[in-house]
């Protein structure tokens, strides 16, 4: 046993496994993370086009009510998936079907841990996304010098640099409350677990008093690369989609 302990040749095979489980260990909670982006995709522009269509042409059409909406309608998606993606990520559970398990044993509140958090979260997400998308998409048709009219008309790379632009402000200003809802959600009921938060508010003031201001922007480089990245691919595919959509309607009628 003594002799094998010390054997050079076991020390590969040892290094090759660390590898493995090191790469393995980046990819936990990718499953439910997957299967949530079909539903996710599905309610967040659509829901956003409805609700500023709803609202042109009123008093409230200049107002952030659409991006509110969107975030509210965003989150009840969304927490389910980020509760078992950071159970999983954390290593507290070894399969997304073990973490589901026992979300579902803490009743309602287990599977919408940090609901509220996520709520604040994704309206404030929606809200600074959109306006700044908005504005980005106004200075773009300005630039084109009349020659557009609609965003749909702004090419490819125009749509990536707005999406781009607009995930990474969204990321930097949203960034604290994201880092205590993910904390909120890994601690289990309320005002227990490692950082025992009673909730947002608690959890920003405890979290900036005990560690620091910087504390709240701890892993913003990470955020900042997914965000910014997923803006663009999110942004730029939907607006090639309707653009494709639009042309498609408009062969149609012609035909």
């Amino acid at each position: 046993p003594e002799h094998s302990m010390k054997d050079p040749s076991l020390r590969p095979r040892s290094r090759a496994a660390d590898a493995a489980n090191a790469a393995r260990s980046l990819y936990r909670g990718l499953t439910p993370q997957l299967v949530g982006v079909v539903p996710i995709a599905l309610v967040y522009m659509p829901s956003y086009e409805v609700a500023s269509g709803a609202l042109k042409g009123t008093p409230l059409q200049s107002t952030p009510i659409a991006g509110v909406l969107t975030g509210v309608a965003s989150a009840v998606v969304r927490v389910p998936v980020s509760v078992i993606k950071s159970r999983i990520q954390l290593g507290l559970h070894q399969s997304a079907g073990e973490a589901l398990s026992h979300a579902r044993r803490g009743g309602r509140g287990g599977l919408y841990a940090g609901l509220r958090a996520t709520v604040v979260l994704d309206t404030s997400y929606a809200v600074v996304q959109f306006t700044c998308l908005e504005q980005l998409r106004t200075l773009a048709l300005r630039f084109s010098g009349g020659e557009l009219t609609d965003p749909t008309q702004l090419g490819t790379k125009a749509n990536a640099a707005i999406g781009f632009a607009t995930g990474l402000f969204a990321a930097v200003a949203t960034e604290p409350i994201d880092v205590v809802r993910t904390r909120l959600m890994t601690q289990g009921a309320k005002g227990v677990g490692a950082f025992a938060y009673d909730g947002l508010a608690h959890g920003l003031a405890k979290a900036s008093r005990a560690e620091g201001m910087a504390s709240l922007w701890r892993g913003l480089l990470p955020r900042l690369v997914t965000k910014s990245t997923g803006s663009l691919v999110w942004y730029t595919t939907y607006m090639e989609a309707r653009r494709a959509f639009n042309a498609a309607r408009r062969t149609s009628a012609d035909g």
